[in-house]
């Protein structure tokens, strides 16, 4: 792998995003040896803005079938941009042993260290608490990778000691050289089967973060962290796998109220400022790689005490009229979804938007399924539905509890205020991607914000009126 970054002497970039033009980027800083390689590029958004031309790459736009066979057959490497579905036709005229990822390309111009995380959810929370609890323990650490700055990006601050890599199933897909210090998978759920061709290869994908390598035959030297608790993950895990477990005994658990790791009290669970069980998943999952990578348990504790959460991460943004309002808009999956309703007693969910191919059902896993009438442990009043799957969302939870459509976020956040009673709690958790309506999670999750504080304000002044 790094031979061929080497001795290429043209690279094309299938896509031209933030991803890949932060491989541009590297691929110019490199080396006099591999900085003058002539960068090709294309992009299918015909109004794409780039920065092409600063950096000497002859981008194409909306290219037809000739003009890609053309561009390939100039080309010794091809880095399709992460997002790219397995259906995409360069896919049909490429051939894969000239398929790379960016992970290849800090592989070939950094030595540095780096430890890696991928799970269907909360990849990012682990990636920033691992980061923090190494830059606790004295060691320059930066997060990298998927919503981050892109890991090559990050490689060009030279002063930084380890990288923590977000990696996404979709830049593992195509790598072929990933050796991590260590690396762990956290969960496994269907997810983003509008980019591969299959569950399997999803979870393919997602068992290469425990190292691979295109151009050996040994044994990985990553150590694999996995969660004892899923059953896909544990299954594929290696045998010098370190397990993590909220519910049995493991080398990072949960006992008597503490967090355990390796056998030593660190963290009493009641302390904790986020202590759902996704949360103490989370925390030991993070433990377990920062003590890999050298890092220190009174530096793990210290973090974990003063971790409140990230934004668009069941973050609480509004309360008013004794009603809590909480934006969960990182939640694109049913299962997040599932799993954040649990946490709740009384709660109004907005959800909805664009389906990624998924199975919707887990979304209504909390209502009774035996008969018509609520179950008192069920936790969902009532829920609003959104977006391209407004009409599914609706027909999942119809006969069990009030429903409305809204065809806009400020209608939605109406919706629930009126629905909601007090000592409940309105959720965004959409369960499906933001792109329906919005840019990204994050956009969504900060309109939500805004329009839910405006609301809460809004019930307070109700209150103080009567």
């Amino acid at each position: 792998m790094t031979r061929a970054i080497l001795s290429a002497e043209s690279v094309l970039l299938a896509g031209f995003g933030q991803a890949n033009q932060a491989v541009a980027r590297a691929l110019r800083r490199a080396a006099p040896e591999i900085s003058g390689i002539q960068i090709l590029a294309f992009d299918d958004n015909p109004t794409a803005t780039s920065n092409a031309e600063e950096l000497a790459v002859e981008l194409v736009k909306s290219p037809d079938v000739a003009q890609l066979r053309r561009l390939l057959a100039a080309s010794d490497v091809v880095l399709p941009t992460p997002g790219m579905s397995d259906y995409h036709q360069l896919f049909e005229l490429l051939d894969s042993e000239k398929v790379l990822s960016e992970y290849d390309i800090f592989a070939a111009l950094d030595d540095r260290p780096f430890v890696a995380v991928t799970g269907t959810n909360g990849k990012t929370t682990v990636t920033e608490l691992t980061a923090e609890m190494l830059c606790r323990s004295g060691i320059k650490a930066v997060a990298a990778g998927n919503t981050y700055r892109a890991l090559t990006d990050a490689a060009a601050d030279m002063e930084v000691e380890m990288f923590v890599v977000e990696a996404s199933s979709f830049q593992l897909r195509h790598t072929k050289q990933f050796q991590p210090l260590a690396a762990t998978w956290l969960n496994f759920a269907p997810d983003h089967l509008d980019v591969h061709r299959s569950l399997k290869s999803y979870e393919d994908a997602k068992s290469l973060v425990w190292g691979c390598s295109q151009h050996s035959t040994e044994r990985s030297a990553t150590l694999p962290i996995a969660n004892a608790d899923d059953l896909v993950v544990s299954k594929r895990a290696p045998d010098r796998a370190r397990y993590f477990s909220c519910a049995k005994e493991a080398d990072f658990c949960v006992s008597d109220g503490w967090l355990i790791a390796e056998g030593e009290k660190f963290a009493e669970v009641a302390e904790l400022p986020r202590n759902r069980p996704h949360d103490l998943a989370n925390a030991l999952a993070a433990t377990a790689l920062t003590l890999a990578a050298k890092g220190n348990l009174s530096a793990v504790a210290e973090v974990l005490g003063n971790f409140s959460g990230l934004a668009h991460r069941l973050q609480l943004v509004a309360e008013g009229g004794g009603v809590k309002w909480y934006n969960d808009s990182k939640a694109t999956t049913p299962h997040a979804t599932a799993a954040a309703v649990s946490g709740f007693k009384s709660v109004v969910l907005i959800a909805g938007g664009r389906n990624k191919g998924l199975d919707l059902t887990p979304i209504a896993a909390a209502t009774p399924t035996s008969s018509d009438t609520r179950s008192s442990a069920d936790p969902i009043e009532a829920v609003v539905a959104i977006g391209e799957t407004a009409s599914e969302i609706g027909l999942l939870f119809a006969g069990r509890c009030p429903v409305t459509v809204a065809e806009s976020m400020a209608e939605a956040v109406r919706a629930a205020s009126e629905l909601a009673k007090p000592g409940d709690a309105v959720l965004l958790s959409p369960g499906c991607s933001s792109h329906d309506w919005y840019l990204d999670y994050q956009e969504r999750g900060n309109d939500f914000t805004q329009k839910a504080q405006a609301a809460a304000q809004a019930q307070v002044a109700k209150r103080a009126a009567q």
